[in-house]
C-alpha cells in the first residue's frame, strides 16, 4: 500500500478541464499545467484531419473557426425520411411474419405512437430551429456548448430527423392495417 491519499475527481471536474481553454505552457514555471492524460480543451483532444473543405481543427466548433458546413433543414428531413423508409421496411417484414390478432395491434400501435410522438417531436424540432436563427450545431458540438442556448441549437436538428423519422412509417402502418384488419 501507498502512503499517498486517493485524488477523487468528480465528472464535473473531469469534464470542466476538457471544456476549459487553458494555455500549453505556464509561463512562469515553462511547464504543462494540464497532466499529460487530459487534454486542454475537447478542440485540441480532437486531431486534424484532411476533410472535403480542407484541413479542420476537428470540426466545427462553437465560435471556434471551423469549417465543417452547419446541418440544413432539407438535408436533415432527408436524413429523417430514409432512417424512417428504413424502418417502414422493418415494420413490413415484421407484419408479414406476425400472427393476425398480433399484426392489427402492432400496426395500429404504430400507428398512433408513431403520429403522436412524431408530431411532437417535429414541431419541438422545428421550433428550436426557429429560435436558433440559423445557428444549428452537430452533435458533436454537444460538449463545446458554452450555454443552454447551444444545447437547444443541437437538440434542434435530432428532434427534426426523429420526427421526421417516426412519421415515415406511419402511413405505411395505416395501409397495411387496411390490409390486415
Amino acid at each position: 500500500m501507498s502512503d499517498r491519499p486517493i485524488q477523487r475527481v468528480s465528472l464535473a471536474s473531469s469534464l470542466s478541464a476538457l471544456l476549459v481553454d487553458r494555455p500549453d505552457k505556464d509561463e512562469a514555471t515553462g511547464s504543462n499545467p494540464v497532466s499529460p492524460t487530459v487534454h486542454s480543451s475537447y478542440r485540441e483532444a480532437l486531431p486534424a484531419r484532411e476533410g472535403p473543405l480542407g484541413v479542420t481543427g476537428g470540426g466545427c466548433g462553437v465560435g471556434r473557426g471551423g469549417s465543417v458546413p452547419r446541418p440544413r433543414l432539407g438535408g436533415v428531413v432527408a436524413r429523417g425520411a430514409v432512417y424512417g423508409a428504413g424502418a417502414a421496411v422493418c415494420l413490413t417484414v415484421t407484419a408479414l411474419v406476425l400472427r393476425d390478432d398480433a399484426r392489427t395491434d402492432l400496426l395500429e400501435a404504430v400507428a398512433f405512437l408513431g403520429l403522436v410522438a412524431g408530431a411532437v417531436s417535429l414541431l419541438t424540432g422545428l421550433f428550436f430551429w426557429a429560435c436558433c436563427a440559423g445557428e444549428v450545431l452537430r452533435w458533436r458540438d454537444l460538449f463545446r456548448t458554452t450555454g443552454p442556448s447551444e444545447v437547444i441549437a443541437v437538440l434542434a436538428p435530432c428532434l427534426v430527423r426523429v420526427g421526421v423519422l417516426l412519421l415515415v412509417p406511419v402511413p405505411v402502418a395505416a395501409v397495411l392495417g387496411r390490409f390486415a384488419g
